[in-house]
């Protein structure tokens, strides 16, 4: 008799176990205050066959830190031709998270609708007008795009400076689907920069550059050049920019018939990201130009200079 007690105790303290490691599996909410603010997912093109087929507009969320929103999106006048004209609207709304069925980054849009018209010659009234006109079945656009309280994921990014945006409901995710930024004033930009090997930007404020470079692989001597961060496209994140009119201003002894300006040539035109650090003293460059990722960012971050 002593044993089957023994054994009870043991299996209930057992079961009391499990329910406790059951509990500990719960993992708290993400705190969504680093939301606040303005988030840009840029305009995205798809293109077959040299032609594009689809286009996604530029989606801009402001968020305050009640989660109530503004976002701001250009929509397609055509609903059957997402590559035609568009007119901006904008959208009205807050964020849910508060439930015991969310997952750590998940979310819900509550009360969503088209923004009211304060002056009745808003930017996004027509926008706003489309957004409310049946659509098929559905009594506006809104519900045919499935996002009345619609349940969907920010997943964020180091430093929480970037959230991608993912839900199940495809329609939706067509319309805001992706990475979103967290939107900064580009003046950070303005200013000197150099990193460990000796290169140095100096950005003035209509974001024209100077950039110094002590030496240069199958160069002898220093280089230097001019060109321009164009970082005003719709295609682009806030952290990224068209470099533009590179230009050679004092070209090193090429070791090859090559010339430095024939290098930076094919520079010309490429997307770079200028990733801001968590405290604003330096970014990082990268390109998907392999070159250029090299040649401007292999020397690591860009730190601030006094």
């Amino acid at each position: 008799m002593k044993n089957f007690s023994a054994v009870l105790i043991i299996l209930a303290l057992a079961l009391s176990l499990g329910f406790a490691a059951c509990g500990d599996d719960d993992v708290a909410h993400t705190n969504p205050s680093f939301l606040q603010g303005e988030w840009v997912k840029p305009k995205k093109l798809t293109f077959k066959n040299g032609s594009i087929v689809t286009e996604a507009e530029r989606v801009t969320f402001t968020i305050d830190e009640d989660l109530n929103f503004l976002c701001d999106v250009r929509i397609p006048i055509d609903p059957n031709n997402l590559s035609g004209d568009t007119k901006p609207a904008r959208l009205t709304g807050w964020l849910e998270y508060e439930n015991s069925k969310f997952g750590p980054n998940d979310y819900m849009l509550k009360d969503l609708e088209a923004a009211a018209s304060e002056t009745g010659n808003e930017p996004w009234d027509e926008g706003n007008e489309i957004l409310n006109q049946p659509m098929g079945e559905y009594h506006n656009r809104l519900a045919a795009l499935k996002i009345y309280d619609l349940l969907f994921t920010l997943t964020p990014g180091p430093n929480k400076t970037k959230f991608t945006f993912s839900t199940q409901v495809a329609e939706a995710e067509i319309f805001f689907g992706g990475t979103f930024t967290k939107n900064f004033s580009t003046t950070f930009y303005v200013g000197t920069w150099a990193n460990n090997t000796g290169i140095t930007f100096t950005i003035a404020n209509n974001f024209t550059f100077t950039c110094s470079l002590p030496s240069v692989p199958m160069f002898t001597g220093p280089a230097a050049l001019t060109g321009k961060l164009n970082f005003a496209d719709p295609t682009l994140s806030p952290d990224q920019c068209f470099l533009e009119n590179l230009t050679v201003t004092t070209e090193p002894t090429p070791m090859t018939p090559a010339t430095l300006q024939s290098m930076v040539d094919g520079f010309n035109g490429i997307t770079c990201t200028l990733a801001p650090s968590a405290n604003n003293t330096a970014f990082t460059f990268s390109s998907d130009q392999q070159m250029a990722s090299v040649f401007f960012g292999g020397g690591g971050d860009f730190i601030k200079q006094p």
